[in-house]
């Protein structure tokens, strides 16, 4: 796919809205075994998690180039507060950039890169701004979220859909009125978006920045034979997928 519908990032339309003891214990000590026990198991899990996260992006932090960039870039350009990701899984790179996230994935098994010691240190010697970090993981799924991960997203201003499903669908309702997306047309999300009224495209990331030009954005989602892709198309984006399947191709993929 082309780097110009890799990611877009969209703002929310005006008036709508804008993530073994062999000696009888002293009393309390086998508690404070217990404790102990806990607090190193926590932290041995912080470590492989740590390191399975910069595993998969490519050492993490700033070596992350092209996410923490572009996150760096959303970050500038929008000034946003308090992000939601949904599909997250082990993304921990927004948190250098965001001082407030709420991560959000199905998978059980990243819960400790976001709830263990040694992440959080990580986080605190690499993050981009003076105040403690804030985030929380939720587990779940983000087409039916319960009450209290509602309670945690309603509200924020700023939405991540990275390569994970339909997440513009199931998760706009949460962002207020003045808030912004970045979503990645990799699952063809961006395409989504753009047919929706509450959002307005405003930037196309292009080699290594956002381009906001009008040309650019008018042209984003163009299908070679000259017409505005359809909602029929996005869908058949979604349902088929490979370019090479569908009965079209935008312009500039």
């Amino acid at each position: 796919m082309n780097r110009l519908l890799r990611n877009a990032i969209f703002s929310t339309m005006k008036g709508s809205k804008k993530f073994a003891c062999s000696t009888k214990p002293k009393p309390g000590h086998s508690k404070k075994m217990k404790a102990s026990g806990e607090n190193s198991r926590a932290a041995d899990s912080g470590r492989v998690a740590l390191r399975k996260y910069k595993k998969s992006y490519k050492g993490g932090g700033t070596s992350d180039t092209l996410h923490f960039e572009l996150f760096k870039a959303v970050k500038e350009d929008t000034n946003v507060e308090r992000l939601f990701y949904p599909g997250s899984h082990r993304h921990l790179t927004a948190s250098l950039i965001f001082e407030d996230v709420v991560y959000l994935d199905c998978d059980s098994t990243v819960k400790s890169l976001y709830e263990t010691e040694e992440p959080r240190q990580y986080i605190e010697e690499n993050k981009l701004y003076s105040m403690s970090p804030k985030y929380a993981f939720a587990q779940g799924d983000y087409s039916s979220l319960n009450k209290k991960i509602c309670s945690m997203v309603e509200g924020r201003d700023c939405l991540f859909s990275l390569s994970a499903g339909p997440v513009v669908k199931h998760c706009s309702k949460y962002i207020c009125q003045g808030g912004f997306l970045l979503a990645s047309d990799a699952h063809a999300d961006a395409r989504y978006a753009c047919l929706l009224k509450e959002w307005e495209l405003v930037g196309v990331w292009i080699d290594g920045k956002f381009d906001k030009t009008s040309s650019v954005l008018q042209d984003c989602f163009i299908t070679k034979a000259g017409s505005v892709i359809t909602k029929h198309q996005v869908q058949e984006s979604i349902d088929v997928g490979a370019i090479a399947k569908r009965s079209f191709k935008l312009k500039h993929e």
